[in-house]
């Protein structure tokens, strides 16, 4: 399924997904003209890094990055809430 929406003004648009018992192979939102008013961030967790991270999960690397938050369900669980995101919504790959 591919939608594409071609806005010309500032507008709110809600998309309301239908609930499918499949996997997507991905999930792209591409902002094709850059807008000087919207700040754009990029941010990598290289090997080095993780190297320099020696004895923290994964969660707990990840919780440096701006727009990251950790969700703590107990002493030695936490989960990575992305932009909100988290649970089946979040694919970490080790």
């Amino acid at each position: 399924l591919e939608v594409r929406l071609e806005l010309k003004d500032d507008r709110d648009v809600t998309l309301f997904l239908e609930h499918h018992a499949h996997e997507l192979d991905q999930f792209e939102l591409v902002r094709e003209r850059p807008d000087e008013n919207v700040g754009h961030s990029k941010a990598e967790l290289d090997r080095a890094a993780m190297d320099r991270s020696t004895g923290r999960t994964i969660a707990e690397m990840l919780d440096g990055i701006n727009g990251v938050d950790l969700q703590q369900s107990g002493p030695t669980i936490s989960k990575p809430v992305i932009r909100g995101l988290s649970g089946n919504r979040v694919l970490l790959l080790n």
